[in-house]
């Protein structure tokens, strides 16, 4: 008995001596990149293209969802098809390839697409996130699929890379990142169309990794960047001493019993001249290998590499993720690509001292909202002072997806959070009113937190705060005339306003002080 997909595929080669037949239309074998695989997502509404790799003048042929695609190899040894943009689809179909021989694209969906990048925040997968035993009880999601690049730094852009297309269930969604699974699983939820989601991360890497060269070279500070980065690899026989007895240090009060409040153990992130360290070599080997796969936008969380190089370091990240975004946007084709990220949570940064490079630095990535259809993440509750890597991906996800739901799918949610608007004086206080905080803000606690105000002198003191209407009032019997505030400006504050939707307020400062 001869089951369907092989009546297929046994029609399919008959036709294939028949194509042959005609001038000009020789087939040889074809191969196609790891990203078009079985399971696949494609994005819907969009023109989709299929390439893939085989001898040059030889043609192809694509057919999938009613239409069929012609192509011929150019001489580089690369083909693609176009094919329309197609209406989304819950229900399994096929993508065939016809060259010499006759590639079967299996289970493929049709709806929104969705790549997250970035560091070890977007790589922690949902096995190691709060709740694990739930999450895994309750994953079963057919129409969620994920494709997670395998790690790979390359000195040129690459052309394909490795990985496939899981299918969420129980058995699979230890494994998928965790960020970006919650902020798929709420957008399929809501939209009730197939989620595919692209994962390509690698932890402690820094942002000019994944930068394209063209957009990195550009950069004001691109020779500053060298210039620190030799001096990095100078300096890294000692540090790598340095973190050795650290580690060591650690294991020592492991094995007493006596670290059960210390903080997590340290980690040796290994040379600075390492190869997914180097600018541009992450993204030859993991972003430009995925440029022909359309998406409908990106996901980004990344920073921790970065963050400690106080307010120029926080102005030079504006720059460079500024860069990114537009290099991405340009490489893609796709000018007004939305672009969301992360803004980095509260933590215990033992290895800064001044503790306030952290808020610096989330004030350099809330600085690149400048840039059009970017949205930002507020997570400053979300942390684990001792731990780089909090466990509460699900209202990351969750925050990144409303943002999308509002900004792309244009769904009446509430997904920005309270940010700074203006300031004003009334005798010894000031007077905060703030944006996207239209019924006014709400105390978790019994009293707000992470205020401090300053006079001209410029010195910070604890502040008292209040909520008063649609503002908070501040004030500090240390500063009889303060002129400028700061909310949850350290490494790891304890804010406590939200919205009254369960937003929290964005960090902020009304000074403009060096």
């Amino acid at each position: 008995m001869i089951l369907p997909r092989e009546l297929t595929t046994y029609f399919l080669s008959l036709a294939i001596p028949l194509l042959v037949a005609f001038p000009g239309a020789a087939r040889a074998d074809v191969r196609l990149p790891a990203i078009l695989s079985n399971h696949m997502v494609l994005q819907a509404g969009v023109p989709i293209t299929i390439w893939g790799w085989a001898t040059p003048a030889e043609e192809v042929n694509v057919t999938f969802s009613g239409q069929t695609g012609k192509g011929t190899t150019g001489a580089d040894g690369k083909w693609e098809v176009k094919l329309a943009p197609l209406v989304k689809s819950a229900t399994p179909a096929d993508l065939t390839v016809i060259g010499r021989n006759t590639k079967i694209i299996e289970d493929v969906l049709v709806g929104e697409v969705w790549l997250g990048s970035g560091q070890s925040n977007m790589q922690l997968p949902v096995g190691r996130s709060n709740h694990f035993p739930s999450e895994k009880a309750t994953a079963k999601f057919p129409q969620i699929r994920m494709f997670t690049v395998a790690s790979r730094a390359s000195e040129e852009a690459g052309d394909d890379v490795k990985g496939s297309w899981e299918v969420c269930s129980a058995e699979t969604v230890a494994k998928f990142s965790a960020t970006l699974y919650f902020f798929g699983r709420d957008l399929h939820q809501r939209l009730q169309q197939p989620v595919g989601l692209i994962h390509s991360s690698w932890g402690g890497t820094p942002i000019q990794s994944w930068m394209p060269m063209d957009s990195l070279k550009v950069s004001p500070n691109y020779e500053a960047l060298m210039v620190r980065k030799k001096q990095e690899i100078a300096a890294w026989p000692e540090r790598a001493k340095q973190i050795k007895a650290a580690i060591q240090a650690w294991e020592e009060e492991a094995a007493k019993g006596t670290n059960k409040n210390m903080r997590m153990k340290p980690g040796n992130p290994g040379p600075p001249d390492s190869a997914h360290y180097q600018p541009a070599r992450l993204y030859n080997g993991m972003i430009h290998p995925l440029l022909g796969f359309r998406i409908r936008g990106v996901l980004w969380y990344q920073g921790e590499a970065n963050a400690r190089d106080g307010e120029a370091g926080a102005a030079f990240y504006t720059d460079l993720q500024t860069r990114l975004i537009g290099g991405w946007r340009s490489a893609w084709g796709v000018p007004d690509l939305p672009f969301l990220f992360v803004q980095l949570p509260n933590y215990d940064d033992a290895i800064d001292p001044t503790q306030v490079s952290w808020a610096f630095f989330r004030e350099g990535q809330a600085s690149t909202l400048s840039v059009p259809n970017t949205g930002m993440a507020v997570t400053i509750d979300l942390g684990e002072p001792g731990d780089i890597h909090p466990k509460n991906k699900q209202d990351v996800g969750r925050r990144l997806a409303s943002i999308a739901l509002a900004d792309v799918y244009r769904l009446d949610v509430s997904s920005r959070s309270p940010i700074f608007a203006e300031q004003s004086v009334r005798g010894g206080e000031l007077r905060l009113s703030f944006g996207n905080a239209k019924e006014g803000l709400v105390v978790r606690g019994e009293a707000i937190t992470a205020f401090v105000v300053a006079g001209a002198d410029k010195q910070w003191h604890p502040a008292t705060a209040r909520i008063e209407g649609d503002s908070v009032v501040v004030s500090s019997v240390a500063v009889p005339s303060p002129v400028a505030a700061r909310y949850g400006w350290t490494n790891n504050p304890q804010c406590n306003l939200y919205s009254r939707e369960g937003l929290p307020l964005t960090p902020f400062r009304t000074d403009t002080w060096k």
